[in-house]
């Protein structure tokens, strides 16, 4: 029986890692995000039930590998992915008496962009969670951030640093 549970967490691992691998570094999908989150649930309660938890598991990791030539770097602070809850009453009890607002989820790019006196300074992805890859000067050109915070600029007198989390999205033709 155990040796059953053990081969299936090794096939969802297979699965779930080449769906991952065609998603983040292929742009491309093998299996919809309900087949996945189906799969992935599966392994997590698989996991939590034999208390088996193989290295490369997708319960594990966040994001992608950094495989490109640009610059990495170390977050300063670990950048994980949300958990998610198909459940009102985990959704209520995690809210606790603070009011919410939801929205769909978006798959995109996390960007985490850092301004020194009210200008960008760097922009990086996720990555790993750990380690992204620098796309500062990729990130002036999106219409979604800015290469200054007007209210924050140096010309104000303004020299604290701010980061943020950008979560871009383009629409898929």
């Amino acid at each position: 029986m155990a040796e059953d549970k053990t081969k299936r967490i090794r096939e969802l691992i297979g699965t779930l890692r080449a769906a991952g691998r065609a998603y983040y570094q292929e742009s491309r999908e093998i299996m919809s995000n309900f087949e996945y989150d189906k799969l992935y649930d599966e392994l997590s309660a698989l996991e939590a039930k034999t208390g088996i938890i193989l290295s490369g598991s997708p319960t594990q990791q966040v994001g992608y590998q950094v495989l490109s030539e640009l610059p990495k770097e170390t977050h300063e602070e670990p950048m994980l992915s949300l958990d998610k809850t198909k459940s009102v009453e985990d959704l209520q009890q995690w809210l606790g008496s603070q009011k919410g607002l939801l929205s769909w989820k978006m798959d995109g790019l996390t960007i985490v962009l850092t301004y020194r006196g009210g200008e960008l300074e760097k922009a990086v992805t996720r990555g790993n969670g750990e380690v992204g890859e620098v796309i500062t000067n990729n990130a002036k050109v999106f219409k979604t951030s800015s290469s200054c915070w007007p209210q924050t600029c140096r010309r104000c007198g303004w020299t604290k640093q701010n980061r943020t989390i950008l979560n871009p999205f383009w629409p898929r033709p």
